[in-house]
């Protein structure tokens, strides 16, 4: 009798995107993508140089705009200041405009548990904008090819002059600002966007030795120091909008709400919202609070020696408050300064300068996105490692997202990542790490899972951190470096706290060594009885696998 045949394995896909055209080549990325004159940000730079001369001769019309993206605040808020300070000065009212369109969210991975905290403290922003009489229109599209078009259609049928937008450094949204440009001009409007999310704007920043941008962290931080210190207001504080005198035919602007999620993507289960509600305090007034409960307590004074600790929390949980602009990094250390807390961004207490170093890293990440673009189209910063190997284990991608690794800090963070989406920043470094070297599965697998699960995804901060474990981008970890998930539990998880509150399986296991590997450590017992799973691959093996793997043997 013959053998029966081993039935076929159903396989990971190679990594695309339903949104985008299939990833470009490496000699795309060489020969364009690395040359100025054909990157988003320097060809906005240069279409706003060059046409500033006419967008400065547009005379201010009925109304003038200010258009939200991930800036849903009112205080310190460059563009929507700006826009205000034109309307007072010209005696026409302010409207603000917000673009609801879950296919433009679902195309840059916005997640469901992000969506919300969005829309919830759009509505605070909207309330407090009708104190000062100033409307909040949220405009519907569909399709994300119609937004502009859908923009310049609402502009024209309110008679608005000029639109103020901040930017965004991604690849899309550069684009989307260079044709609201030129379209805006075509139709007589001036659209006007302004550098507010970074604390130093890209392109501000370069080497000594070449005049190019940074691609090393710590040189870059030493310049982004010294660059704010030689400023007579390094942390300007922009007035919120002033308050519309009038507002005649704008009434019907006022009776716009804030959309609910359409698509069952966007819809979050009754669990779900109810852990939200409780959890995640959201908008402009709860971001400075937890921002000024955190710099005046004890805790950041010891954040450089516990910020790694899992189950000591000295985070501050700003990140997702930052990541949808509900506050600023330039808010965040301005109020640093402003209480005295050091003497200098990097002279002070220890805890409190390296929490002012780690909100620079924010900067950095979107200094780089915005010098190399090519990060944005699904590519590695180091582009010689785009032919690694990968392995495509479904059934390991799916353990790894479900949290059934076997590898009790792997699974911990992950399962808290799906119920909760958040995760302190050291188990992200660990399950990433995993995913890319242990498991050897495509990295961007992973950066596309956290932004669709995490409350703070910020693409430049996350493809940040999946460059650095999977060695493949800007400053990162050694590709032979590869973290081992037991050491790195017990060192940062000392005595399995973490573990216990998110693998219920192992919460019997009171021993301090065993609770991180049970299987290896005389309780395989307790994780069998609660079908905890065994590793799913050996540490050794992987190890060397993966060393295989990235130095192409």
């Amino acid at each position: 009798m013959a053998p029966s045949k081993k039935p076929k394995l159903e396989r990971l896909a190679s990594f695309s995107s339903p949104f985008y055209p299939p990833t470009m080549t490496k000699s795309t990325v060489n020969n364009k993508y690395k040359k100025d004159e054909n990157k988003p940000f320097h060809i906005l730079k240069k279409t706003l140089e060059d046409t500033q001369t006419e967008r400065e001769k547009i005379k201010t019309g009925k109304n003038v705009a200010h258009l939200f993206t991930r800036d849903f605040r009112l205080g310190d808020n460059f563009a929507l200041s700006q826009a205000s300070e034109l309307a007072q000065e010209s005696e026409v009212p302010l409207i603000s405009l917000f673009v609801y369109s879950e296919e433009d969210f679902r195309s840059h991975s916005v997640s469901p548990f992000q969506l919300r905290y969005r829309l919830k403290s759009l509505e605070i922003v909207k309330q407090d904008l009708k104190k000062k009489n100033i409307p909040l229109y949220t405009l519907n599209v569909d399709k994300k090819k119609d937004i502009n078009s859908s923009i310049l259609k609402f502009l024209k049928d309110y008679e608005i002059s000029h639109l103020f937008a901040n930017i965004e450094y991604e690849v899309d949204e550069l684009r989307q600002f260079i044709d609201l440009t030129k379209s805006l001009l075509e139709n007589k409007i001036s659209f006007q966007p302004f550098h507010d999310t970074c604390v130093v704007k890209p392109g501000e920043l370069a080497t000594k030795s070449k005049g190019t941008q940074y691609a090393v962290f710590t040189p870059w931080y030493r310049a982004w120091v010294a660059y704010l210190e030689s400023l007579d207001d390094p942390f300007p504080n922009y007035p919120q909008p002033e308050a519309n005198s009038s507002t005649k035919g704008l009434e019907k602007l006022f009776e716009s709400k804030i959309p609910e999620p359409k698509s069952d993507f966007y819809k979050l289960n009754a669990k779900s919202l109810e852990f939200f509600d409780k959890t995640w305090s959201v908008g402009e007034h709860n971001a400075e609070k937890q921002l000024l409960d955190y710099i005046k307590s004890k805790t950041i004074k010891l954040y450089d020696d516990l910020r790694n600790e899992i189950s000591t929390d000295a985070t501050s949980h700003m990140s997702r408050h930052l990541a949808s602009g509900t506050v600023s990094s330039r808010t965040c250390i301005r109020l640093i300064l402003e209480n005295n807390l050091v003497s200098s961004l990097a002279k002070g207490p220890s805890g409190i300068t390296e929490w002012i170093r780690q909100v620079s890293w924010r900067d950095f990440y979107k200094h780089v996105m915005a010098n190399w673009p090519h990060i944005c189209m699904f590519k590695p910063f180091q582009v010689e490692y785009d032919d690694i190997e990968w392995e495509y284990n479904l059934e390991h991608y799916q353990k790894w997202c479900e949290g059934k690794t076997g590898y009790p800090i792997v699974d911990a963070a992950m399962r808290q990542l799906n119920e909760t989406g958040y995760l302190h920043n050291r188990p992200r470094m660990v399950v990433a790490s995993f995913l890319s070297k242990h498991l050897l599965i495509d990295w961007r697998w992973g950066e596309r899972y956290f932004l669709e699960h995490l409350i703070d995804g910020d693409f430049a901060s996350n493809n940040g951190g999946w460059g650095f474990s999977s060695g493949v981008g800007v400053d990162p970890q050694p590709y032979f470096r590869i973290f081992n998930p037991w050491t790195q539990s017990e060192k940062f998880d000392k005595n399995g706290d973490y573990i216990r509150e998110w693998v219920p399986e192992l919460r019997e296991i009171d021993d301090s060594k065993g609770i991180h590997n049970p299987y290896d450590h005389g309780f395989e017992d307790v994780a069998e009885k609660n079908d905890y799973p065994r590793p799913i691959v050996d540490h050794s093996f992987a190890r060397e696998r993966a060393l295989e793997r990235y130095r192409g043997e």
